[in-house]
């Protein structure tokens, strides 16, 4: 074992999530939280929530929201989403919201361009989804059923743009 993979909440804390083992992979349970945080798809239950992945996907997403120098029109940020989900098509991976979500964030920061990613939750039952929203804050190619989230975090966003 080389060693433990740590999370580090606001106040620095941090908390063993697995080991990792000789190829850098996780050796054992990552953490067990389908008891916690389930989640739900459209094709039912989607697995747990794992959080590893997540604050690699986070920090991503603050280093590209970083470099954007102005946000995205309405039209420019349609045009992302719907080129990445018909490319997503062609993915032999997972690719569901959260994945749809960065790499549209992504494509926009490699013109520049930002939008705001958001990763929410709507209760009864906990179900966790993640879109990107424009400046006035619409999500784009969203359903209406998105408005039930509740963003619990954001990144990107008018704040971050410089001249």
């Amino acid at each position: 074992m080389q060693g433990s993979s740590q999370l580090s909440d606001a106040g620095g804390a941090g908390m063993v999530v697995g080991e990792l083992g000789d190829d850098g992979a996780h050796a054992g349970a990552v953490a067990d939280l389908s008891r916690c945080f389930p989640v739900s798809g459209e094709q039912g239950d989607c697995g747990l929530v794992r959080l590893a992945p997540l604050q690699r996907i986070t920090i991503a997403l603050n280093t590209t929201a970083s470099r954007c120098r102005r946000p995205a029109t309405p039209a420019q940020a349609r045009a992302a989403v719907l080129a990445v989900r018909h490319a997503c098509w062609y993915s032999p991976a997972r690719t569901a919201c959260l994945e749809e979500s960065a790499a549209t964030v992504i494509l926009l920061a490699a013109r520049r361009l930002s939008v705001t990613w958001c990763h929410g939750v709507a209760p009864d039952p906990v179900r966790l989804h993640a879109w990107v929203e424009t400046e006035d804050g619409a999500p784009v190619a969203e359903p209406p059923s998105t408005l039930a989230y509740t963003p619990a975090l954001t990144i990107g966003g008018h704040h971050q743009h410089q001249p």
